[in-house]
């Protein structure tokens, strides 16, 4: 995407982190929160395979264990009262997280679990393994090096908890191997090899999860670019159809109101033609900028319709709420034009404004409260313009969608 195209979205928080520079490992809350789900909708399966592998592996070692414990005559065989233990210990954390990733609440609880549940299971871990190598089954530094490269890689961990996890499970290892006097040589040797793979891993890791942050941001700047206006930056005309579509049908479903401010810019195309489209679009930028300071509700929005008119959409608002709203943004319009007007004595810039208050019904489209708008600003503009015409929900309900209807003996 050009520079200079994506310059037209100077508000956008995507393209704010990525003017950082480098992406960090962290972004604001919000940001966080939507990268949280775009990462965890990706491990997903995944983290399935992982837990399901894992639940498998842990029944079958215990089970193993338990026979060798209850049946073998080994020298080196494990006692049964560590394997109870260890059955104890690590069988519910298996099974918690594994319920956890199959189930419908995975999306919502599964950063909070895995931040407890994970480090636990590393602990437990640490500590079984290096009982068994102390015991003389030095074969299991293979299952101690899967469990550090297994939270980077497998558990759908971000860089940071993975690193935390690998460190409280190495120490675990580390302090229950010299509690239990394994040989020095074993013990360096083991060390040394899960130094290696856990730097290995977190390098990895790291950068894996920069780039991932990266094509988060650059993904979702693209699709914002979709959604707006080059010129004013607000929400674009196919962007407004679809947020609309999606507030009537909750608001139909709520049984809550719906308001759409239709703003228009008065006598925009003499002024387009005397001062020139930069003029022009400087005046689109400067209302744009006022509107969407009276959108930042999460079921509001502004966008610009077309040409030099601009919608409004607020969301389960009282009438005189939104009539106090509609006489605020003319009012802001006419002050922030004046205020930044170009060189020259010139007029500020003022707007008509048609409101429609309506209530979502079965047998009424979003279509039919945008027409009703559209008759109110006729109205206001064939009344003398910057001023605010509203019309309501008896309006609306006698409305006869695709018959445009002015007001009787208008000029």
């Amino acid at each position: 995407m050009p520079l200079q195209r994506i310059k037209s979205l100077p508000d956008s928080v995507f393209l704010q982190e990525l003017g950082k520079g480098d992406v960090g490992l962290r972004f604001g809350a919000e940001l966080e929160q939507q990268y949280l789900l775009q990462h965890l909708q990706r491990v997903q399966v995944r983290v399935r395979v992982w837990f399901t592998f894992l639940a498998a592996l842990n029944l079958g070692y215990s089970l193993a264990n338990l026979a060798l414990a209850l049946f073998s005559s080994a020298p080196n065989r494990p006692p049964v009262v560590g394997v109870m233990i260890h059955i104890l210990f690590s069988t519910p954390l298996t099974l918690a997280m594994l319920w956890l990733v199959w189930s419908r609440s995975y999306l919502q609880r599964y950063i909070a679990w895995s931040r407890v549940i994970v480090p636990l299971y590393g602990i437990v871990s640490g500590f079984f393994v290096a009982e068994a190598m102390t015991s003389g089954r030095l074969d299991e530094l293979t299952s101690m090096v899967m469990f550090v490269v297994a939270p980077y890689f497998f558990a759908g961990l971000k860089f940071r908890s993975a690193l935390f996890v690998n460190v409280v499970t190495v120490l675990s290892f580390s302090i229950s191997a010299l509690f239990m006097a394994m040989p020095d040589g074993e013990f360096l040797k083991s060390l040394v090899t899960l130094a290696i793979t856990s730097v290995l891993c977190a390098l990895v890791c790291r950068d894996a999860e920069r780039m991932a942050r990266r094509s988060f941001l650059e993904t979702a700047l693209l699709a914002e670019y979709g959604t707006r206006d080059g010129l004013s930056g607000l929400m674009n005309r196919a962007a407004l159809d679809d947020h609309l579509l999606r507030v009537w049908q909750q608001a139909l479903r709520d049984e809550r109101t719906l308001a759409l401010l239709m703003v228009d810019i008065d006598h925009f195309k003499v002024y387009n033609d005397t001062h020139g489209h930069q003029a022009g679009d400087s005046a689109l930028r400067t209302v744009a900028q006022v509107l969407k300071g009276f959108a930042r509700r999460p079921l509001d929005t502004a966008a610009r319709y077309g040409g030099e008119e601009f919608v409004i959409v607020l969301y389960d608002l009282p009438r005189n709420s939104v009539e106090a709203i509609a006489e605020q943004v003319r009012s802001a319009v006419e002050a922030s034009s004046a205020a930044g007007g170009e060189s020259g004595a010139r007029k500020a810039h003022t707007v008509s404004i048609g409101v429609a208050y309506v209530m979502p019904m079965i047998n009424r489209t979003p279509e039919g409260a945008i027409q009703l708008a559209d008759q109110a600003l006729y109205e206001a503009k064939r009344s003398g313009r910057n001023r605010v015409i509203l019309k309501g929900i008896d309006e609306f309900h006698a409305l006869t969608t695709g018959s445009f209807r002015t007001v009787a003996g208008s000029a």
